[in-house]
Parts: C-alpha cells; sequence; structure tokens
C-alpha cells in the first residue's frame, strides 16, 4: 500500500497536514506533503479529521510493494520492521489505536500455492499484529486486491479469502476497490484511483465507529 498516486496532481488543500494529525513514515516524523507519490493515507487523513476534529490522529505508514504473506509473517522480514516502526513512532507517548489499514494480496495471487494459503495466514497475521501492540480493539480495515487476470493465477482465490475473512475475523471490514482508475500497469492505482481508496477506507472506520459507540 506504498501507492502510487501523484502528488503534484493532487488539490492544493489536500497537500496541507492538519494540525490534529501527526504523520510517521517508517517510524520518523514526517508530512504527509513529504511524499512524492502517496496511497489511501492523504484522503483518509482528510475524511477523519473533518469528521473527528476534536480527536489528535497518529498515522504510522510502512509499506513494501510487491510482496507476499511469507514476508509478512511473524517471522518475516517486514513484520518485524512494521513492529520495530509502531514502537519507534509511539515510544514515550500515550497512544489507542484506532484501526489498521492492510491492502495486500497481489503478490500472494501471482501463484494458486501461495493463495490457497492466504486465508490461513491474514487470521494469524491479525492475531499476532492485535497480540503485538496489545490490543484486540482495532478494527482491520482491508482492501480487496483487484490485479489483472493475466499473470494472477491466484486472483479469485485471494478475492474470495478476503471476502470470508470480512465474516470470520473479528472486527474487520473489507473496502471494495471495484471501479478505482488504475495506471497503464492495470494493477496499481493512479492518483484517483488512490484519493477515491482514502475515502472509502475512512468511510468504513467512521462506519465501524459509529458501530462501536452504539451510535
Amino acid at each position: 500500500m506504498d501507492g502510487r498516486g501523484n502528488l503534484s496532481k493532487t488539490p492544493e488543500a489536500l497537500k496541507t497536514q492538519s494540525t490534529n494529525t501527526e504523520f510517521y513514515l517508517y517510524g520518523e516524523p514526517a508530512q504527509i506533503s513529504d511524499q512524492t507519490t502517496f496511497g489511501p493515507e492523504l484522503t483518509f487523513s482528510d475524511e477523519i479529521t473533518k469528521n473527528l476534529p476534536q480527536q489528535k490522529i497518529m498515522l504510522i505508514k510502512y509499506a513494501v510493494s510487491g510482496t507476499s504473506f511469507a514476508a509478512w509473517s511473524p517471522d518475516g522480514t517486514q513484520y518485524k520492521d512494521l513492529l520495530s516502526y509502531i514502537k519507534k513512532a509511539t515510544d514515550g507517548k500515550s497512544v489507542e489505536f484506532a484501526s489498521v489499514l492492510w491492502y495486500g494480496g497481489a503478490g500472494d495471487a501471482r501463484s494458486s500455492a501461495t493463495a490457497v494459503q492466504y486465508s490461513e495466514n491474514l487470521r494469524k497475521f491479525v492475531e499476532k499484529l492485535r497480540t503485538d501492540i496489545g490490543s484486540d480493539k482495532p478494527p482491520f480495515i482491508f482492501g480487496q486486491i483487484d490485479p489483472p487476470t493475466d499473470g494472477y493465477p491466484g486472483r479469485e482465490q485471494v478475492r474470495n479469502a478476503q471476502a470470508m475473512a470480512e465474516q470470520t475475523i473479528p472486527n474487520a471490514k473489507m473496502v471494495s476497490t471495484d471501479g478505482l482508475s488504475k495506471l497503464a500497469d492495470n494493477l496499481h492505482h493512479d492518483t484517483d484511483g488512490q484519493l477515491e481508496l482514502g475515502r472509502r477506507y475512512a468511510q468504513a472506520y467512521l462506519q465501524l465507529s459509529k458501530q462501536g459507540s452504539g451510535k
């Protein structure tokens, strides 16, 4: 979910980070506008701060393109780095983990052998991450992959596993990526696609928040 959106093509208003938002990139304090490319964090942050103006928000971003769950397993390099960056960003601060945003699975869909393991790997990942951050409360919000059929024989298997995960993983919400515009590779979302994806993530989060509060 590192994102291929082009920051120079976005409205100026989105480039100004809200004063109630802290953004961390690979564990280091940053501005969202420091990036030349972006993912769903841009409009996610914008929508959340508009709807929850009194809340102090911390976004911690870590993304590696083209990986499968082999790298994000509890013993994998990316998972260990993720925990390290979370700890670095939150060290000495009083924080409540409000949500985990995830967008991955295309790497697993490249092979039927890895696609068949996706459901179990996703479940283990969510359980382990919640344990390691010390909270079983954060909603796990994830985008359903939509790679091209060519070169991704496990596409439907991963998509089906993701649809099922929304029903079997507690407090999980799948975000549809259907209809989002893409780059010429027909895999990565372009600027408009990323902007809309961020809005969909925010919509899902706000919906879950209302359900949790009983509103």
